[in-house]
């Protein structure tokens, strides 16, 4: 089978996209037939990242079926190509603490590790999405969400660049045969902006903060680079 090498950068919101990509590009392949059920086979689909990808609702804590991972999954099924979810998403998780641990418990340590296991169960998985970088960068953000360090920015692009391009590195190397999605990242904040001049102030230093995350994943997205340590 052809390595599909190449990555794609979607809005998280936009779960038609993904469909749209997969399936213009026969990414999930309705043939995997099951000759015991003598219907089609259901193709792994690894969900990584942070809340994004586990389905946080704030007051009712995460969905790792719900959000955009259900969509995914409802549109794949109708288009007569099932796929089977596993969703290691952890809320909170940062580029550094995916690939060392800490945020969520995993018997292999972390996150990367466990999904570098699960390829290795699976080495027919179709599809992996991955959303990760926000709360790399949130954190030079003050409690209010007004002011934002530029040196934590600089200092936390730069490791956020790294541990992302060495993530999606291990990955394609896991699982050359699959699709690997990376999303961007809506902007939660700029409902702000409908409060006033208050709601604008605070709407502003997330939403540079957001720009920069998505210019960094869109960049490791693209470009291959050396495995690192964090």
């Amino acid at each position: 089978m052809r390595s599909r090498a190449s990555r794609f950068v979607v809005r998280a919101a936009a779960s038609v996209t993904v469909l749209m990509v997969l399936a213009g590009m026969g990414a999930i392949a309705p043939g995997a037939v099951s000759a015991a059920a003598g219907g089609i086979r259901p193709r792994p689909y690894l969900v990584l990242g942070d809340s994004i990808s586990a389905g946080y609702q704030p007051g009712q804590g995460d969905d790792p079926r719900g959000g955009y991972v259900a969509r995914v999954s409802a549109g794949a099924a109708q288009r007569r190509a099932p796929l089977a979810v596993t969703n290691l998403a952890c809320t909170g998780e940062n580029t550094a603490s995916m690939r060392r641990g800490g945020t969520c418990r995993y018997r292999q340590g972390s996150q990367q590790a466990a999904a570098l296991a699960f390829l290795r169960r699976h080495p027919d998985t179709a599809l992996i999405t991955v959303s990760l970088g926000a709360n790399d960068l949130l954190r030079c953000a003050d409690r209010e969400r007004t002011s934002v360090d530029a040196t934590c920015v600089r200092r936390s692009a730069g490791a956020m660049r790294t541990n992302l391009s060495a993530t999606l590195t291990e990955l394609r190397r896991a699982a050359p045969n699959a699709f690997i999605i990376v999303l961007d990242y809506y902007d939660p904040f700029q409902a702000a902006t409908l409060l006033g001049r208050r709601g604008r102030a605070v709407s502003q230093v997330p939403s540079t903060v957001h720009s920069q995350v998505n210019v960094v994943i869109r960049g490791a997205a693209r470009m291959p680079a050396p495995v690192s340590p964090t």
